[in-house]
């Protein structure tokens, strides 16, 4: 094993990561390898970018200091990422400052990324899987870590466009966590991102920063931050936009699932927990046979509001121990059970 860094810059063979002159020392990064791009290069890494799909790499580190980009886009076109492979807790680490498209796949297998972390000012980064299907392989970041920068996770592969990365659906995560920041830090999830393989949703803790997405979650705990859960932007079927756990203590919700008479199912968080902060429904637009449903929801603390002339709710089970709860004079609203 060895730490090979990016220069990229051998005359007439710039940004092609299978040339061995790219790199510091001489020679293509093989297994196990910790490959890092830093300062000593502003190459573009945009060819050759299957190289490392089988290789199960040590770890891809993106240092602060690297201003490049990784991978390409056309708009239109084609949509060419960095395929990487990494080994049992192999971690990536993107910091720089340029646009990152990185594909996490290895082919015919399983294949994921242990841990990746975004920590980057001004950067921008693009995750996706290559294979995600229900009978077929799995390729998952496990873990994502997002502290600052702009982070976007690929929806439906059939899409076009920014979403067209190629894998089967969506780009299969296991769990993001946001940290809190004062700036406006934003993280967008697209529909279909889902471990199909194992039907697994994603889980999201969440403190901070700005969050939006349309896919269905297994658990959401929110401490702060802007979550906007909804959007008509994306092609969802059946139960892609159910929660089945939503926790709120601090931060703002709005539940915002566009319906529209196309879509075969309505959407259902099945526990809402209030312990503070704002669960905003205000915005949600039906027009499906069957409400939004709440299954449960539990009131300690903090601000639900249905306030809504586009929608009624179906909460079956309420249980209000204390905050504040709004619903407006007329409004078609279902209680069943509860306090």
């Amino acid at each position: 094993m060895a730490t090979k860094y990016w220069l990229g810059n051998d005359s007439g063979n710039e940004g092609d990561l299978n040339v061995a002159a790219n790199w510091d020392p001489s020679g293509v990064p093989s297994a196990g390898d910790d490959v890092i791009f830093d300062g000593r290069s502003t190459e573009d890494a945009d060819a050759s970018l299957t190289t490392f799909g089988a290789l199960e790499l040590g770890s891809l580190t993106v240092r602060s200091s690297f201003t490049g980009s990784i991978g390409t886009y056309s708009a239109g076109a084609s949509y060419d990422p960095l395929m990487l492979s990494l080994g049992a807790g192999g971690r990536l680490e993107i910091c720089g400052t340029g646009t990152y498209r990185i594909q996490c796949g290895k082919g015919a297998a399983d294949c994921t990324v242990a841990e990746t972390i975004i920590n980057t000012a001004s950067g921008t980064v693009y995750l996706s899987s290559e294979k995600n299907a229900s009978l077929g392989n799995v390729s998952k970041f496990t873990i994502i870590r997002f502290l600052k920068g702009t982070l976007y996770l690929h929806g439906d592969s059939e899409k076009a466009g920014d979403d067209g990365h190629g894998g089967d659906s969506g780009t299969a995560f296991g769990t993001l966590f946001m940290v809190g920041y004062s700036r406006p830090y934003a993280v967008s999830i697209a529909d279909k991102c889902k471990d199909f393989k194992n039907a697994t949703e994603g889980t999201i803790y969440m403190n901070g920063g700005i969050l939006a997405a349309h896919c269905a979650l297994e658990s959401v705990q929110l401490y702060g931050g802007v979550f906007t859960y909804g959007s008509t932007a994306f092609d969802i079927a059946a139960d892609d936009d159910d929660i089945a756990s939503l926790y709120i203590s601090g931060g703002e919700f709005n539940w915002e699932p566009q319906n529209s008479l196309a879509l075969p199912a309505t959407p259902v968080i099945a526990v809402l927990d209030m312990y503070g902060g704002i669960f905003d429904a205000t915005s949600v637009f039906n027009t499906e046979t069957d409400d939004p449903k709440i299954t449960t929801m539990r009131m300690y603390a903090g601000k639900v509001d249905l306030r809504n002339v586009y929608s009624n709710f179906d909460i079956t089970h309420c249980y209000y121990y204390g905050g504040s709860l709004f619903y407006n004079e007329g409004q078609d609203m279902s209680f069943e059970g509860g306090t």
